[in-house]
């Protein structure tokens, strides 16, 4: 039986049985997408699920104006790379005519890889390839067939074309190659032969991955959050400093002293960083107001993972964000939880932090734009998470 290790003030380790099981009304939705994800995706890789966001803003939602209310859940979540979703708003009935579905009907979407090799999945296009297929063609795509598959493709691989630029929410502001496939639900889309032929091969894919799987089904397990809406995973832990930039930074401004001796003056450098870990995840949670956002890491052992707590909890108030030259204690929304989740595979810690924004009525959809867990995906790009999770020396 899984188990979850709930830890709140740090002061006292309650443990509560939890049976691990779905959450009822399309609970492990990212898990299953996940199996349609190949073993060796690179970059950030993106898992949303519009359905869940839809479902449990939808208090809200009904409250909005009727233009605004489907393009709520695409700004909860951080769409892949490949989706361009701030220009939904710009095609009639969710870019119907160009796609042959709506966007708007889309129930799970994922993507991963770095532009303009950015993949990307969605599911929600049942029984619609009779008229993906017919609006594609009227809009000059070819069709082929691979590998028992129709796809319908556009231009050379990464062949650029500015006319069409902007023409779907897939198109880039290039106009690079597309490729479209569908596979029962799901549609893939890529930029090149090899990588659409890839994911259609549903070979390894990266539910095979331990760690990425114990991310995912922590993030189902969490007590009193609901349903995931979003899941970003990233691979490996960096170091905690760049040294090499810091060095240069050092010998450019000539400052005296030495360079193990500035390193030292770094506030909580001179504490242990987490354990090692292969693979971490940013989660994200909505209920109506209520946002919720958490740094998942896996580990073997409880044990570790409770070290991990422990220094993580020590580091919080110690290192100093670069930018706002303020600890991260007190940058993150101040209520906050530790929990140790054993998913059976791992024990994965999760540091979730919980904010309640205050809504007017009507609600405009950019009020979620703000959500906790976008502001750790801030911290991921300006490198200031490594600060906290990165490894020491």
């Amino acid at each position: 039986m899984a188990r979850v290790l709930l830890s709140y003030a740090l002061t006292v380790l309650t443990l509560i049985s939890h049976a691990g099981a779905l959450n009822a009304s399309g609970a492990g939705a990212l898990e299953r997408l996940l199996r349609q994800i190949p073993a060796n995706a690179g970059g950030m890789v993106s898992l949303a699920d519009l359905d869940a966001a839809r479902r449990q803003m939808q208090p809200l939602i009904a409250t909005a104006l009727p233009d605004q209310r489907p393009l709520f859940p695409f700004t909860a979540v951080s769409a892949p790379d490949g989706f361009n979703a701030q220009s939904i708003h710009f095609f009639e009935n969710g870019s119907k005519a160009e796609l042959g579905f709506s966007v708007f009907d889309i129930r799970q979407m994922a993507g991963w890889g770095n532009p303009p090799k950015s993949p990307v999945i969605v599911t929600g296009v049942s029984g619609k390839a009779a008229d993906i297929g017919a609006a594609l063609t009227r809009r000059g795509f070819a069709e082929a067939q691979r590998g028992g598959n129709t796809i319908w493709h556009l231009q050379d691989d990464f062949e650029i074309n500015l006319e069409r630029r902007n023409t779907d929410p897939f198109t880039h502001q290039l106009g690079i190659s597309q490729r479209f496939a569908i596979d029962g639900d799901t549609l893939f889309f890529a930029r090149s032969w090899a990588m659409i032929e890839t994911m259609l091969a549903h070979r390894n894919s990266l539910a095979d991955d331990v760690d990425s799987a114990a991310i995912l089904r922590a993030a189902y397990m969490l007590d009193g959050v609901g349903d995931p809406i979003e899941v970003l995973l990233f691979k490996g832990q960096g170091p905690r400093l760049d040294t090499a930039a810091l060095l240069s930074d050092f010998a450019m401004t000539g400052t005296e002293g030495s360079f193990e001796d500035m390193l030292e003056s770094i506030p909580g450098m001179d504490l242990p960083g987490l354990p090692p870990f292969t693979r971490y995840g940013l989660l994200a949670w909505q209920d109506g107001a209520t946002l919720t956002g958490a740094i998942a890491i896996p580990y073997y052992s409880a044990e570790t993972a409770g070290l991990a707590r422990d220094r993580f909890n020590g580091l919080l108030p110690v290192v100093v964000s670069a930018l706002a030259k303020k600890p991260f204690d007190e940058l993150l929304p101040p209520e906050r939880r530790f929990d140790l989740i054993d998913t059976g595979s791992r024990v994965v810690l999760v540091l979730a932090f919980r904010q309640v924004l205050e809504v007017k009525i009507p609600p405009r959809f950019t009020t979620f734009l703000w959500h906790p867990q976008r502001r750790l995906l801030e911290m991921v790009f300006r490198r200031e998470l490594d600060m906290l999770i990165g490894a020491s020396g």
